[in-house]
């Protein structure tokens, strides 16, 4: 096929094209605008927009937070908290990493001493011979051979 004959076929195309659509904007444009509501009908307001603030605590609930602000260079770990390991080694030969709480989830971070990836371990799992009971986000339950023990965790005394 030539140039000019497929000049010649876009042009055919693009008018098929446009008599084909030409049909539906004339219905579209046609079309009888809906009616209004009558001027007396109250128009509520969706549920959603009734008060932003009805889910939320009440500010007394929050009175820990409202004292202890969360991103304040001055931020420090609740007093009641005993310190950690002296060594700062968790079961011999891991460095706390972290811990992650979340609904249906929780892990503690653990970074190997000598270095290495870091180990996520569930709450049940068992590592060096004791086994994770519960993980919060201030503190570890373990058990093991000695009976139930609680490892605080955090940053000895840093910002947190």
């Amino acid at each position: 096929m030539t140039l000019g004959g497929r000049r010649r076929l876009a042009r055919l195309l693009g008018l098929a094209c446009v008599l084909a659509l030409l049909p539906l904007a004339v219905a579209l444009w046609q079309r009888p605008a809906p009616a209004p509501p009558p001027p007396d009908a109250a128009v509520a307001a969706p549920s959603s927009f009734a008060d932003p603030t009805a889910s939320l605590p009440r500010l007394e609930d929050m009175r820990a937070t409202i004292g202890r602000p969360l991103f304040l260079a001055t931020r420090r770990l609740p007093p009641d908290l005993p310190p950690a390991p002296a060594d700062g080694l968790l079961f011999g030969r891991y460095r706390f990493g972290g811990v992650v709480v979340a609904p249906g989830q929780r892990l503690l971070l653990l970074r190997p001493a000598e270095g290495g990836p870091i180990r996520r371990v569930k709450e049940g799992e068992v590592i060096e011979g004791v086994r994770i009971e519960r993980i919060t986000k201030d503190r570890v339950v373990v058990s093991g051979r000695n009976g139930p023990q609680e490892l605080p965790i955090g940053n000895k005394g840093k910002g947190q």
